[in-house]
């Protein structure tokens, strides 16, 4: 009877550990990796978020943090994006606000404009 007990709480606490996995978040990743995964990820998608997601990923790719910043904010109010597209733009967004603070800490003041409304949304 003990051992059934064992083992049965032992299954509970293993379900639980399982059922609780949470998704990972964003995940460091360089520039050029950021706008690769977010322009594969986009490749299937309809003609509208494609567009959107490789202009966003052009600007990534000439260093055109802002105007990148900007594009990809507006990809991630798409409300019809899957788990994989969220994942990709949120690494590049991540990316981008790495640069975006970089600039910032130079003076850049369009940066620095960026950054505060980006702080100004969460």
């Amino acid at each position: 009877m003990n051992l059934r007990y064992c083992s049965g709480f032992l299954l509970a606490v293993a379900l639980l550990a399982v059922g609780c996995k949470q998704d990972q978040g964003p995940v460091e990743v360089p520039v050029d990796q950021a706008s690769a995964g977010v322009k594969s990820s986009f490749a299937g998608a309809n003609a509208e978020l494609k567009q959107a997601a490789d202009a966003a990923a052009q600007d990534m790719q000439q260093g055109n943090y802002v105007q990148s910043y900007e594009k990809l904010e507006e990809l991630g109010a798409s409300g019809d994006l899957t788990p994989e597209q969220r994942q990709r733009l949120g690494e590049s967004q991540a990316a981008v606000l790495k640069k975006l603070n970089e600039a910032a800490a130079t003076g850049d003041e369009a940066a620095a404009k960026a950054l505060e409304v980006h702080r100004s949304r969460k």
